[in-house]
């Protein structure tokens, strides 16, 4: 703001300071591989202190491909990461919170990929995402790779590895909008499991001739990370605005938030007409993401390359359209919508519905990331996109044109729809309640498909420093 005030000098302000805060890990290890788990604990009984919530939990962390066991003259060992970039390698984050149970959201490698596809605008991925959290602009992440040169001695290391970070997504603390007292006596901790090496992205190896080999590695083995970290800004306040806090509140502090719950369910062969319950008892449902996904093309623990997975896939981020005609979400016998959701179109409205843009024309990011070549346009042609790719589609990064899908089944069950950061418990209650997702396909399945269901809800924790002093959690 322009001034002619030209004798007052700023000064610091002694009412509210701001520090940063890192942590390492209490159970740290030199590296960590697929399954393993890393442990973090935020302070307690700060004295009028907060965790600011617009720079959140940020992790950082180094991913590095290792070499093969056995490598060859002139080889090229790589790993293409999945749609989320690092995200595509995070499993479980759990949240434990007043010494209570911990609340946990699983797959959060699959909700992320899916996200991408829904939210990320492509020019963020390929740019600030690509340095940060080892995005591109297209249906896949980074590549990492170990090659070989004219000895097995020597290793060219150049693009091994990576430096990466991002927010710790998806559980009540990360989706509050409200800074998070560190007065409670018991602490805050978070768990980050890493997900099965073979499931983070796309391996391919390659003989010195460019022809693409089997490997014997365990997948798992040849994924490490190491030097993680969280990091977040502490908020200290002087005894007069704590106190000015504690009246107006009376001493009870409520975070408002939400969090995401996951079922699953298998459609077999030869079915056109899916009938899946989704075992989610919530108070409050706010919206529901189907992911489908070719089941053969899902990687398994302990994966080695095999004549069968020369043309490996991404098993997170290819999300398949099984010829869908329509479905709709059955709620206690109550059908939503009132009429089916029938194809791509009313699929798309959904979608945009249950995200909050529905009528914003700024969206850039839905249904654009279906290849390497074609990262920026939804399609050439309106019938064939990413969003309608079947169960024929291969799922292998780093190929011309589209080959990666991106097709979500949704619904939005807010009863006010004034988004999601201003909504406050108007979702639907699921509890005892029977939630039942009907989806009729245009032809027989040709293979099994899973189905992974995310239900996002609505949760409120509470601090109650007139008597508990700790944290209770509300979902």
């Amino acid at each position: 703001m322009e001034t002619l005030d030209y004798k007052t000098i700023p000064q610091p302000s002694f009412q509210i300071q701001k520090t940063k805060l890192e942590l390492d890990p209490f159970n740290m290890k030199p590296d960590y591989i697929g399954r393993n788990k890393v442990n973090f604990r935020y302070p307690f009984n700060q004295v009028n202190s907060y965790l600011q919530e617009e720079y959140g939990m940020l992790c950082k962390i180094d991913i590095k491909l290792q070499k093969a066991k056995v490598p060859a003259v002139g080889s090229e060992l790589k790993l293409t990461l999945d749609k989320s970039g690092i995200l595509s390698c995070i499993e479980n984050v759990g949240i434990k919170i007043g010494g209570g149970a911990k609340v946990t959201v699983e797959h959060v490698n699959l909700l992320s990929c899916t996200m991408n596809s829904i939210e990320n605008d492509p020019l963020y991925d390929a740019n600030a995402g690509n340095l940060m959290e080892a995005t591109t602009g297209g249906a896949q992440g980074m590549a990492l790779k170990q090659n070989v040169g004219a000895t097995t001695a020597d290793f060219i290391e150049t693009y091994a590895s990576a430096t990466c970070c991002f927010q710790i997504p998806f559980t009540s603390l990360s989706n509050t909008h409200q800074n998070i007292p560190l007065f409670s006596k018991a602490p805050i901790e978070v768990e980050i499991e890493f997900a099965e090496g073979a499931m983070v992205g796309s391996f391919e190896y390659k003989d010195t001739a460019g022809a693409k080999q089997v490997l014997d590695d365990d997948l798992n083995d040849l994924v490490k990370y190491s030097n993680v970290r969280l990091e977040s800004y502490v908020i200290e306040v002087s005894d007069q605005v704590q106190k000015g806090i504690n009246d107006i509140y009376g001493g009870i502090y409520v975070l408002n938030s939400t969090t995401w719950s996951h079922s699953t369910d298998i459609a077999p062969t030869g079915t056109s007409t899916i009938a899946s319950l989704i075992p989610i008892g919530v108070k409050s449902m706010k919206r529901i993401f189907v992911v489908h996904r070719d089941n053969l093309k899902i990687q398994t623990s302990s994966r080695k390359i095999t004549e069968a997975d020369l043309d490996y896939p991404l098993s997170l981020g290819h999300q398949i359209n099984p010829k869908i005609d329509h479905y709709h979400f059955e709620l206690d016998k109550e059908n939503h919508p009132t009429q089916p959701v029938k194809g791509i179109q009313g699929a798309v409205y959904e979608l945009l519905r249950a995200d909050d843009k529905c009528g914003k024309h700024h969206n850039t990011a839905l249904g654009t990331k279906g290849g390497a070549s074609e990262n920026f346009h939804f399609s050439k042609n309106r019938l064939e996109n990413p969003f309608s790719l079947d169960l024929g589609s291969s799922g292998t990064p780093n190929k011309s044109g589209y080959n990666i899908g991106s097709y979500v089944s949704s619904m939005n069950f807010e009863t006010m729809n004034f988004g999601r950061t201003s909504s406050i418990l108007d979702g639907v209650n699921t509890n005892g309640l029977n939630l039942i997702y009907h989806c009729k396909t245009t032809a027989p399945l040709a293979k099994d498909v899973r189905l992974d269901f995310f239900v996002e809800h609505d949760t409120q924790i509470v601090l109650n420093m007139n008597s508990t002093q700790i944290f209770e959690y509300y979902d």
